[in-house]
This record gives C-alpha cells, structure tokens and sequence, in this order.
C-alpha cells in the first residue's frame, strides 16, 4: 500500500491556478510530488506563481502555460507548450470558469447565458479533447473537472453560471464513460463556498453569515481542502473511481444559494463583476 496517495513523476496541468482554489490546488499536487503547470490569462501572475511554488518545493517542480480557457487557439497552445516541456500530461484539472454574476431570475441575457456555456462547456469537452487521447494511448491519466455546487442546488440569481455548472457535471459523465475502457478516469468536484478573492465579496456581505450559519461543518472552505480532493482523484488511491461528482461543499448540498431572493447580496455580487475565469 506504500505510496498510494504520491503523485512524484506525475505531471499535471491546472487551469486558473495562479490564485484562489486553483493556486490551491497547484500547491497540495507539488506537496504530493507531481510537476505542476500553472495557467491563466495573465502570463505575468503566472510566472509569479512558478517562481513562488519552485522557491517552496524546489526547482523545476512547477512551470508556466498561460492561456485563456474561452479561447480554443490559446488552449490548444497552452496544451502544446506543456507537453513540448514536460513530454506529457498526466494530470488535468479543469478549474477556470466563466465566473457568475448574481441577477435576478431570468433577467440574464441570451449573449451572457451561452458565453458561459461557451466556456464552462464547450471549452472543457475541447481541452479534454486535447489532453485525453494522449493518456489513453498510455493507458492512463486523471482529469478533474472542477464544477460547483451550483450545478447540484437550485441557484435562480445564478441563473446561466448553475445550468452551465449543471452541465458540466453531465460532461464529467459522458467522458467518463467513454475513455473509462482507455484507462482514463474523470471524475468533477463540485465545490461550495471556498474562501478566495472570487468569494470574498460574497463572505464580506451581512447576509452571508446566515447561509454560513446553515453549513453543517459551520465554516467555509479552503483551496487546499479542494487541492487535497483533487490530489485524492489523482492519485493511485482513487483508481477504481471514474465519472463521479463529488460535493465539496461542508455537507450543504442541498440548501438553496443563496438563502431567501438573494437580493441582500447583489451589491456584494456588483464588487466583484464578470471574470472570465475562475482562480
């Protein structure tokens, strides 16, 4: 049973992971041994952020792919520059997202409710498609989609965000299925209210404590607990686990988000606007 949770050799690639839960995530895979690529839009905070995890876990233990997961060029790219360094990938973590903007029910427009389809659906199947085939050829590989609890729970201010998410988690299944007898495994995480800049507003809001107040572990969560569940599904300890959806969320699975219309939160929402992905 030795060495079941180590990830050393293993390379991997996370998208949206300069802050947040991405960087997280990026943290607890170079704890565990794995070579990490870090990604975002901005190529800057990327080579922050290497610098950063290289000067913690050693030299050469995480590198620089940027790209804008909206956009299929430069994902492509990101995919071709990491193997071109690293020869392969090994581990996938799906986790910038179109982020949400709370509005009341169904006064989302049609532009942004497919913009986030675009890129939390459309563009994870094309960066799964990039980065799959490869693994099956080898006969293996980890990918983790990173969706929320929202594509769990009814979220009506969240409206185009949830049904994406939702989405998402459909996706992990589909793709599951089908590169499963390859011996690739994909599976989704669906986080609740993990504390990170994308969150902060929300937590800052009064009415925020009163959806903290009905979480059963009575706090929110932190990027390295969602970097520990996604060390988990890529590691050899998770290797009879594929097409799964599992909450990280304090066992709050079922609560609405967020409580009552939501509308002491909009203000909170304003501060932190449209991104374009999630960290």
């Amino acid at each position: 049973m030795k060495g079941l949770f180590d990830l050393h050799g293993q390379i991997a690639l996370v998208t949206g992971s300069t802050k947040g839960i991405g960087r997280g995530i990026t943290e607890v895979l170079c704890a565990q041994g794995a070579i990490v690529g870090v990604s975002s839009r901005n190529a800057a905070d990327c080579d922050t952020a290497v610098r950063e995890l290289n000067a913690i876990y050693g030299e050469g233990r995480a590198f620089a792919a940027p790209a804008d997961v909206s956009d299929l060029g430069q994902i492509t790219a990101m995919v071709e520059q990491a193997v071109a360094l690293q020869g392969r990938i090994d581990i996938l973590v799906c986790n910038a997202a179109r982020l949400p903007r709370m509005e009341p029910f169904g006064a989302v427009t049609t532009e942004e409710f497919l913009a986030h389809y675009d890129t939390n659906v459309e563009k994870t199947l094309r960066l799964v498609q990039l980065v799959a085939p490869d693994m099956a050829q080898r006969g293996s590989g980890s990918i983790v989609l990173i969706s929320s609890r929202a594509g769990i729970a009814a979220t009506p201010q969240h409206l185009a965000y949830s049904c994406s998410k939702a989405a998402m988690t459909h996706l992990c299944r589909n793709l599951a299925s089908h590169y499963a007898p390859q011996g690739v495994r994909i599976n989704c995480l669906a986080p609740g209210l993990i504390r990170s800049d994308a969150s902060r507003a929300f937590l800052q809001a009064p009415a925020s404590q009163a959806f903290i107040a009905e979480v059963p572990l009575r706090r929110g969560g932190e990027a390295h607990e969602m970097g520990g569940a996604v060390a988990f599904l890529a590691s050899p300890a998770a290797g009879y686990i594929t097409g799964a959806v599992i909450p990280v969320d304090g066992g709050i699975v079922d609560l609405p988000t967020p409580p009552g219309n939501g509308a002491s939160l909009f203000k909170a929402n304003d501060a932190v606007g449209h991104a374009g992905e999630a960290n």
